[in-house]
């Protein structure tokens, strides 16, 4: 039995993406990402009773995490913030600085926790395979509902578990669906960029 070359043991990367970049490649990454989750915020499904809606943001949020890296990642989503505080069509149901630390608030500031904690998870091991990044985004996608919800609670008078049945439960499940996409989508990209 001979033992694993580095190449089979070493986590996924997208090359073109993670590690050496320039300065001009890495806000071009940036960029193209915050673009992306912008428009896939507007790509949503209401939820009926609940302020926060089913959207494409979390995908995007998980996939920059896992194709940039923790810190790249984390500050694509600070650029996101930003953006769309300065009044920017960022978000999905409005703009400006008072959005952001509307009811909704707690998900917009668990994107950068959670693209963050990919990024590490994805570096630490976790883009070895397939379910070994899956889990690393669900826990992830986790972190925007936790937190999420527990801000949502506050509007609620600090009923957090009315918080969380109104923004968490559905997405918790939600998000499997989400999370298996970005889960492929980041080994398809890997894989492609690998072979050139």
């Amino acid at each position: 039995m001979t033992a694993p070359t580095p190449s089979q043991t070493r986590p996924l990367e997208v090359p073109a993406l993670a590690g050496r970049r320039t300065l001009a490649t890495t806000i071009a990454w940036v960029t193209a990402f915050v673009t992306l989750q912008a428009i896939g915020a507007h790509i949503r499904i209401p939820v009926p009773g609940s302020p926060v809606p089913l959207t494409m943001q979390t995908f995007f949020v998980l996939l920059s995490g896992a194709c940039l890296g923790a810190r790249t990642g984390a500050v694509t989503q600070g650029a996101y913030l930003s953006l769309g505080a300065c009044g920017l069509p960022m978000f999905t149901g409005g703009a400006g600085f008072l959005y952001v630390f509307g009811p909704t608030g707690g998900y917009l500031f668990g994107f950068v926790m959670a693209a963050y904690a990919v990024g590490r998870l994805v570096r630490a091991g976790a883009g070895k395979s397939f379910g070994a990044t899956f889990i690393a985004m669900l826990f992830a996608s986790y972190v925007i509902i936790g937190m999420g919800s527990l801000y949502l609670g506050l509007f609620y008078g600090g009923d957090f578990l009315r918080g969380f049945l109104h923004g968490g439960a559905i997405f918790a499940v939600a998000d499997l669906a989400k999370v298996a996409a970005a889960a492929a989508a980041f080994h398809g990209i890997a894989r492609f960029a690998r072979r050139r």
